[in-house]
């Protein structure tokens, strides 16, 4: 009974630490001239890359009505590691590590600062051949009010996949405990 608490424990240390999507937006209601900031968009994700799992791609995507797809803003990858860029629109700065990203807009435009946003992150599971996407949102009501959704989708398949390979784990986890126990209570 207390292997199967230590592991249960242990698999749920590992979910919680997997979740480190942050998504917000700082409005500046007193912006008045074209250049000034209206708004500073913040996306980050720190994952633990003791547990095996790495950041592959970080992007950002704004979106101006529901219907349409959105548009890709900033976007960071294991071949693009970082970028700065400006325009009149806004300006970008963003970073990629293997358990570290980070991509802040500072918005010059009203119509932007009033946009929905998106970011996805795609991390892969080391060991597993598993990808895992992470999406949040924040979808704005009104002038003022935000609203933040995060949510995590991984294939069927894949989540079937992981499933398997988290059961056999457990086994041979457990299998080693008992063996290690029994080996202590020979001694």
């Amino acid at each position: 009974m207390k292997h199967a608490y230590f592991l249960t424990v242990c698999f749920f240390n590992y979910l919680v630490q997997c979740m480190g999507l942050e998504l917000y937006l700082e409005k500046n209601e007193e912006s008045n001239s074209t250049y000034d900031v209206c708004g500073v968009l913040t996306c980050r994700d720190l994952v633990s890359v003791k547990e095996g799992r790495s950041i592959s791609t970080f992007t950002v995507i704004k979106k101006l009505n529901s219907a349409a797809d959105g548009e890709v803003i900033a976007g960071l990858s294991s071949n693009v590691h970082s970028i700065v860029k400006s325009t009149r629109d806004n300006r970008i700065e963003g970073f990629l590590s293997p358990g570290y990203a980070e991509i802040i807009i500072n918005m010059f435009k009203t119509q932007d600062c009033g946009a929905d946003f998106a970011c996805r992150v795609r991390s892969q599971i080391r060991g597993m051949g598993v990808e895992k996407d992470m999406v949040a949102r924040i979808k704005q009501v009104g002038n003022t009010e935000i609203e933040a959704q995060k949510h995590s989708q991984v294939v069927l398949d894949e989540l079937a996949s992981l499933s398997e390979q988290v059961d056999m784990m457990f086994q041979e986890l457990t299998a080693n405990l008992e063996l290690k126990l029994n080996a202590i209570q020979i001694i």
